[in-house]
């Protein structure tokens, strides 16, 4: 199936949604789980970046709760678990949905619609412990556990009643009497047996559970509303309370040091601290958030409150001094309404966003730390001062944007324009703030000479040249203006002179976009009446003059092309050569107006209300191309930085991508929402869009670049319907299937298997009619011969993760892996005997030589199978090993497709490869001296014990190399094999290795290991050598046999392959090899059966490193052609 040519990547800008936060402590971190749609995220509270992001969710998030590494995410009336990032379960009870999760201890417990608190035990998904009906007149809203009640949780109900129950016994300990208002929020405060409770009239109560009575009542207590239904009676004191929007959403109590303060959050967006002590407000924060808070958290021990609102933002308010007035000292923040304007920067790696929310953001493509909103010059203390809302005096909402790099250290690069405003204000990207000059001219050169000063036009397009020196505004009357960046001065203005000598505006109605060429040679502007017009820049004058019959919406310009894109009300998009002023192409496809225009990188994009883009040549003056499709009106134009492609968006959900040479659409596709903005950066690979209801900027990978070029569908004018990004990254939705994917792989596995066994038992009995039984098993032990040479030949392949290579890729890739020159395949060796034994005299064209080439590809064909077997049972063998349970300590792997590490101090494995660099700089410079009185001592046994084990006084005696030579006590051994008493009581680490083999797990033998120091590890590898006495001996097959030292040195080989088949304890394991290798080296190429088992791991551990080869050639291939296509 043909896909898209833009695929989701990611989506950027989304913090928090209307859900509240969970809050865990972790060791000295503390980790806070907002929602975000249908995920979640979690962010480090220190510095509050993000560290993880959720699976994708079926349904929008409606609850949180966390327990370690465990992640509870209510979705209506299921409970998804999930184990750090991976899925794990899901709890399916509640037959409506959730309204709060609760962990205690390792139970679970979900509140539902359906009036039930349902008990889980954490890990069982099957049925929860305990199904508690609350009863059928009582409708629960939230719920608390109060400190020091074991089993005991609190329910508020919409009614303003309160009961307790004990979830293990299912019984209800105690109802609490109405408060005749909803009960919206609970808290468990420091003091022991009392509670707060959070009504929705805006009351805050703290009662005490123990005697049942109230300690005190905050009236009005989120500070939002009057408070004058406490000084009246009846109706008008029933309308007070009702006009007052002071319902309390959430609680906190701070704990430590310091006042006791009672966090309260309402729905007006403010939060109030009450003094607990004296009983009176504290502080009011006003400017908390811009919607109602959803959470509030005091940190323990710390005066640090973390609160979360509906704006789409986190922040930390800081109660420092003696006073404890608190001040804002950490946010992450986002849109808190839809962007309408989004345009790339920086080459793509930072997007401007402006929205209906007042706010001018930059977002960052690579680190969501960078990412912030400009300031507009101190809104926050004006705000405070004037005692109104900060977003009051915040500029009205962006309606257009245009920016320059040049210049960014210099002075102002970007200017704008906001709804109903006159001026256009410039901002500066080097300090993230609104630049010092306000683009509006002087009030004697508001009118054109000769007529009467009029009221100012509010400004609705801009510009900024390609040198960052000039900024060009355009207003609702029709009228350009020049003004100097640097200084903000006005450079004048752009007037049509009649033949009267009369002055004319640019434009008879608004301006709709407008730009400069490369050079500031020309510029281009087009209204709503329907008119493209081209000015000497310099001069000022009326240069050329193009009629659309259409009103323009949008203008893209191209400054490198002097083409220009225009879309109409016709729903046309029409290409115009603006230096000939003429249009040379026509775009049609929306149904809908168009709503914004885009300013790329002299070719310009011309957006209509017809719904049409005409593409404009600024130096021609005239139209090149003509564009209509849409069904409805366009929303943005774009054009592409090397003019090949023009991209459009309407209101009918689609984006077309049109191919501006060929003239026809490249690619249509459906978003599901409307977009409203969209540009591309200038390397062509992530496209951003913004949508309609939508908080976020949305980005899309050019799968011409990141993808199969092969598999975009092109030219074709049917919608190919694509979803919108996530918020992490397109790859790790592929972990999310990972799970599937092994499961299907491993019946693969089986699959491959049984069929192949099927087929060796059929070529047992021959391929023809015609074989005998005795050509049978000689072609069989052939099959098996032939299978050897490949497996060793192709070495299989498998890789850590139990998979092997596809015959097309092994015969693609042997000649690049293989450094020896020779062919690794049994089908290359088989066709160069065939050729030669063709080129023999007498053999050619006769029955015997076609005879012979048959049985040759038979055989051929049967070594693959068998190959192919042998590589699924390896696999299949892999997978088993990674199910098992690992009973030796080291870490359970990940999944069956990664390598699992131990997790050893990098020290103990590191040193183990070179310890006997250490030994020699740590050898001592002179020879130690001999005491002149030795210590007194006690013959003992070697071994590596730290506790000494002493000899028995009538123990064997130790034989040394020659009796004769040897005295009384010698401790000179012969041979270990020979040692009657080393025999007897071999080591701990011999002794587990040929227990482990025994029992056929080796678990216990990896174990001790992995306790043993460099040091010691290698002593007993050492303990372990072959001394090899009598040379005739060690040829002699059964002496070979019977040397127990032999038959270790393979268990111990055994017990590295089993590690390297199930991926464990990789760096140790590598460590290990290593040193196996140096201290027993003679003694593997000497002994034919130990050359075997090093034979198999040799092949394990190339197969392994060509698997890893080739995922670095695909990577060095990609960074190839990107680079050189970026070049």
């Amino acid at each position: 199936m043909s896909g898209p040519l833009f695929k989701p990547f990611r989506a950027l800008g989304y913090i928090t949604e209307d859900v509240p936060f969970a809050v865990q402590r972790r060791g000295k971190e503390t980790y806070a789980v907002v929602s975000v749609g249908r995920t979640w995220q979690i962010y480090n509270t220190s510095k509050l970046t993000l560290v993880m992001v959720g699976p994708q969710l079926p349904r929008a998030v409606v609850a949180l709760a966390t327990k370690g590494d465990l992640t509870f995410a209510a979705t209506g009336a299921a409970i998804h678990e999930a184990k750090r990032m991976h899925a794990t379960g899901v709890y399916a009870g509640h037959r409506a949905a959730v309204l709060q999760m609760l962990v205690l201890g390792d139970n679970l417990l979900s509140l539902g619609k359906d009036r039930q608190l349902l008990v889980w035990k954490i890990g069982q998904y099957d049925a929860p412990e305990a199904v508690i009906d609350l009863g059928a007149d009582f409708e629960p809203s939230c719920m608390a556990h109060p400190d020091t009640y074991i089993n005991k949780v609190v329910i508020g109900g919409t009614d303003g009643s309160l009961q307790m129950w004990n979830f293990k016994t299912q019984q209800l300990v105690h109802s609490f009497k109405s408060w005749g208002s909803p009960v919206r929020c609970l808290a468990a405060s420091p003091a022991l047996d009392v509670m707060a409770v959070g009504l929705a009239d805006g009351r805050a109560i703290l009662h005490n559970l123990r005697y049942d009575e109230q300690v005190m009542v905050l009236h009005n207590a989120a500070a939002a509303g009057t408070g004058a239904a406490r000084f009246l009676q009846g109706t008008a004191a029933a309308n007070a309370a009702a006009a007052s929007s002071a319902a309390v959403t959430c609680l906190s109590f701070r704990t430590g040091q310091g006042l006791p303060l009672l966090a309260v959050g309402g729905s007006a967006g403010l939060i109030a601290l009450w003094n607990l002590e004296g009983r009176c407000l504290h502080h009011v924060i006003r400017d908390a958030h811009d919607r109602p808070l959803l959470g509030l958290h005091f940190f323990a021990g710390e005066p640090l409150l973390m609160s979360s609102a509906g704006d789409n933002s986190i922040k930390q308010w800081v109660l420092d001094g003696t006073d404890a007035v608190p001040r804002l000292l950490k946010f992450r923040s986002g849109h808190s309404a839809p962007p309408a304007v989004v345009r790339h920067y920086a080459e793509g790696l930072r997007l401007l966003s402006a929205g209906a929310d007042r706010s001018f953001r930059l977002f960052s493509t690579i680190q969501d730390q960078q990412s912030r909103e400009l300031s507009q010059k101190h809104t926050a203390a004006r705000a405070k001062k004037l005692k109104v809302s900060a977003e009051e005096l915040k500029l009205p909402r962006v309606t257009q944007m245009a920016a320059c790099e040049t210049r960014e250290r210099d002075w102002a690069n970007v200017v704008t324009c906001h709804a109903g405003d006159p001026a256009a204000y410039t901002w500066r990207l080097a300090h993230f703030t609104l630049g010092e000059h306000v683009l509006l001219p002087p009030p004697e050169e508001q009118q054109a000479p000769g007529q009467q000063l009029q009221t100012a036009a509010a400004a609705t397009a801009v510009a900024v040249s390609c040198c960052g020196n000039f900024a060009l505004v355009g207003n609702d009357a029709g009228r350009v203006d020049r003004y100097n960046l640097q200084s903000g001065i006005h450079r004048g203005s752009y007037w049509r002179k009649q033949a009267d000598g009369a002055l004319l505006p640019a434009h008879e109605s608004t301006v709709v976009g407008l730009g400069s060429d490369s050079c500031n040679k020309l510029l281009v502007t087009v209204g709503s009446d329907a008119a493209l017009r081209t000015w000497d820049f310099r001069k000022q004058s009326l240069a050329g003059e193009l009629l659309l019959g259409a009103a323009a919406t949008h203008l893209a310009l191209h400054t490198g092309s002097d083409l220009a894109a225009v879309g109409c009300v016709d729903r046309v998009v029409r290409l115009v050569d603006i230096e000939a002023c003429r249009v040379v192409r026509r775009f049609s496809g929306h149904s809908k107006l168009f709503s914004r225009k885009y300013m790329c990188i002299p070719v310009a994009a011309v957006g209509c209300v017809d719904c049409v883009v005409r593409l404009v040549d600024i130096e021609a003056c005239r139209v090149v191309r003509r564009f209509s499709g849409h069904s409805d009106r366009l929303t943005d134009v774009a054009i592409s930085a090397d003019c090949r492609w023009l991209l459009t968006a309407g209101m009918d959900c689609t984006l077309r991508v049109w191919d501006i040479p060929a003239s026809q659409c490249l690619q249509v596709m459906h978003m599901g929402t409307p977009v409203t903005s969209l540009t591309l950066s200038g390397s062509q690979d992530l496209l951003a869009t913004a949508h309609v209801n939508k908080r976020g900027v949305f980005l899309w990978s050019s799968q011409l670049m990141f993808g199969d070029p092969a598999a975009v569908a092109t030219y074709s004018e049917d919608a190919i319907p694509v979803h919108l990004p996530t918020i992490a990254a397109a790859n790790a939705g592929k972990q999310q299937q990972g799970g599937k994917k092994q499961q299907q792989q491993r019946q693969q596995d089986k699959v491959r298997v049984a069929s192949a066994r099927a087929g060796k038992q059929q070529q047992k009995g021959g391929d023809d009619g015609s074989s005998s039984e005795e050509d049978g098993q000689q072609s069989e032990q052939e099959d098996e011969q032939e299978a050897t040479q490949m497996l060793q030949g192709r070495e299989v392949r498998l890789l850590v993760d139990g998979g092997v290579f596809s015959d097309a890729e092994e015969e693609s890739s042997s000649d690049y892996y293989h450094s020896d020159g020779s062919s690794s395949s049994s089908d290359s060796e088989a066709d160069a005997a065939g050729d030669s034994s063709s080129d023999e005299p007498g053999n050619s064209g006769s029955e015997d030589e076609l005879q012979q080439q048959k049985q040759r590809k038979k055989k051929r064909s049967r070594a693959r199978r068998a190959a192919e077997a042998a590589a699924a049972a390896a696999a299949a063998v892999a997978a088993a090993a990674y199910r098992q349970t690992d009973s030796s300590g080291a870490p359970a792997p990940l999944g069956p497709n990664l390598a699992t590490l131990s997790l050893l101090p990098r020290s103990q494995w590191e040193n183990l490869l070179h310890l006997d660099t250490i030994k020699a700089r740590s050898k001592p410079l002179a020879p130690p001296k001999k005491p002149e009185a030795a210590p007194f001592f006690l013959p003992t046994v070697p071994g590596l014990s730290r506790n000494p084990v002493f000899a028995a006084a009538d123990g064997a005696e130790v034989e040394g190399a020659e009796e004769g030579e040897a005295g009384p006590g010698s401790r000179v051994l012969r041979s270990r094999g020979d040692s009657v008493s080393a025999a007897a009581a071999p080591s701990a680490f011999v002794a587990l290795l040929r227990s482990s083999s025994a029992a056929g797990d080796f678990a216990s033998f990896i174990s001790h290991i992995r306790g043993l120091s460099p040091a010691a590890l290698d002593l007993e590898l050492r303990a372990t050598l072959v001394l090899e006495g009598d040379e005739s001996a060690a040829a002699d097959e059964s002496a070979e046999e019977e040397n127990e030292d032999v038959k270790d040195v393979g268990l111990l080989l055994e017990a590295l392959q089993g590690e390297l088949d199930a991926a464990r304890n990789f760096e140790m394991v590598q460590a290990l090899l290593a040193r196996v290798l140096v201290i027993h080296g003679d003694t593997l190429m000497r002994h034919a059966s130990l050359l075997s088992a090093v034979q198999r791991l040799q092949r394990r551990l190339r197969g392994t490193w060509l698997r890893l080869d080739e995922l670095l050639q695909n990577v060095r291939c990609m960074v190839d052609f990107i680079g050189n296509a970026q070049q």
